[in-house]
């Protein structure tokens, strides 16, 4: 509980807010600092414009051909947009004024992220945006990065939320924004913090590109096609099906006949199961540990589930005395959300890659650990378990009533598509379509024992409709 005395005129200029928390928390010298800036400082509105769209009925849909990617505030600063869901075209014109441009710079205003802030960016121009959403542009794009690094900061944060209304769900609105107060310094020094800002923009827009195309790359090697999810649904509810009981369950989900046609379609390709791929003993969650709060700087960050996906998680700290060190995970480990429900734009099942920079994080014990057998491999399980097809493969694999957990025999059984490399294949003469070769020691590390296994390679014959001239002498 915080306990403190509040001077009236700081509660004056506060528009006589009563709620203690504007007042007494742990953030309050930084705004503090900030109304004691000598410098020149601006209203957010008589820089920018802002504003929400139109409230209207949500209806989403599961074909892409019927749909257009939709965000809400919560998905705004995930790191992956690839569980994004799809609003309905037939809301018409009103989806125009929703849609997200690439000069906007976004500020949430309702619910548990509210505050939150983020730039646009190109990846995300025409994607249609929750009306939860307050859009801010600034008049001279010169200021949009600066305008954007202040909102997105720390002390952007708090000044937003010191203007939060309502009971349970917490609120603001666009004129909240415009009275908010920002240090104005020299146009200099506004662009500096500008182009590293529009620049660490555009570097995150590059990294969602990559990592997508990574994940297609893993298909098209294997010679197949990422799950599409109008497929997946299309195919309705699976009821009155017939499968193959397990030892291990004796539940429904476990027996999903569109999983097992999943699964059937990527082992056709050449596949290895996911614990042949791992080291013996890692396919697990973290160990238990004592969480002591403690300030920051004091001790390491803790990232939950839901701050797992998030492009700047908020963590909590904790004291590094008493966490073991297999709480914390090696570069190239990818963590897989172990504990949730099933909604569709929940966490629970998606998957994250540890890198340089997040393995010094602690991570919480609902999140399972997957540490490639060899390291050239961690690139390609990340690319694969972020796919739609793994997703509901591990989905398929869930145990538990309300709160879900991963089935650990199951996970290990998932197959994953496997390749290694370019190798030149001799192909015979007569060859037919869906032929299959051969790699001897082509494959990937055998288990518990050295050496590698085998590759398979199937052929795919393509013939083209129409041949040039070209293509018509090289026959000839």
């Amino acid at each position: 509980m915080l306990l403190g005395t509040v001077k009236l005129r700081r509660s004056l200029r506060r528009e006589r807010r009563l709620n203690a928390n504007s007042f007494l928390s742990e953030d309050q010298e930084l705004l503090d600092a900030l109304e004691m800036w000598p410098g020149d400082k601006k209203g957010v509105g008589n820089i920018a414009s802002t504003f929400r769209g139109p409230i209207f009925k949500r209806n989403y849909v599961n074909d892409p051909n019927y749909g257009l990617p939709y965000v809400s505030a919560a998905d705004i600063d995930r790191s992956d947009y690839f569980g994004s869901r799809l609003i309905s075209r037939s809301q018409g014109a009103v989806l125009d004024q929703l849609r997200l441009s690439a000069d906007m710079i976004i500020v949430t205003c309702s619910g548990m992220n509210l505050g939150w802030s983020m730039l646009s960016r190109r990846d995300l121009a025409g994607v249609i945006g929750s009306h939860d959403l307050i859009r801010v542009i600034a008049d001279d794009s010169e200021d949009r990065g600066y305008l954007g690094a202040f909102l997105g900061s720390r002390l952007g944060w708090y000044s937003v939320r010191q203007s939060i209304s309502g009971g349970s769900v917490k609120h603001i609105e666009p004129p909240d924004v415009d009275r908010l107060q920002i240090p104005w310094p020299s146009k200099s020094v506004r662009k500096t913090i500008s182009d590293a800002y529009l620049q660490a923009a555009e570097l995150r827009a590059q990294s969602t590109s990559l990592i997508h195309q990574a994940t297609e790359q893993v298909f098209r090697s294997a010679g197949i096609e990422d799950l599409d999810e109008g497929d997946w649904f299309g195919n309705g509810r699976e009821l009155g099906f017939t499968g193959h009981v397990r030892k291990r369950t004796l539940r429904a989900w476990n027996l999903s006949e569109k999983a097992r046609m999943v699964a059937t379609k990527i082992n056709a390709a050449g596949a290895s199961q996911l614990c042949s791929l791992v080291k013996p003993g890692t396919l697990r969650k973290g160990p238990g540990f004592k969480r002591i709060p403690v300030d920051e700087g004091f001790g390491v960050h803790l990232i939950g589930q839901r701050q797992l996906f998030r492009f700047r998680p908020r963590p909590k700290h904790i004291a590094r005395r008493g966490v073991p060190e297999s709480a914390f995970c090696l570069p190239g480990t990818t963590l897989i959300a172990a504990r949730g429900t099933f909604g569709e734009a929940e966490t629970y099942g998606r998957a994250q890659y540890v890198s340089e920079l997040t393995s010094s994080w602690l991570f919480s014990n609902d999140i399972l650990r997957v540490v490639p057998r060899v390291e050239n491999l961690s690139g390609w399980l990340y690319a694969f378990l972020r796919s739609r097809s793994a997703f509901r493969l591990i989905r398929s694999v869930a145990t538990g009533s309300k709160q879900q957990h991963l089935h650990p025999e199951g996970l290990a059984e998932i197959l994953v598509p496997t390749i290694d490399g370019s190798e030149k294949i001799k192909i015979e003469e007569g060859s037919q379509p869906n032929t299959i070769i051969k790699l001897k020691g082509k494959g990937l590390p055998h288990q518990n024992s050295r050496g590698r296994g085998d590759q398979y390679v199937r052929l795919v014959v393509n013939i083209p409709k129409q041949l040039n001239k070209h293509q018509k002498n090289l026959l000839e």
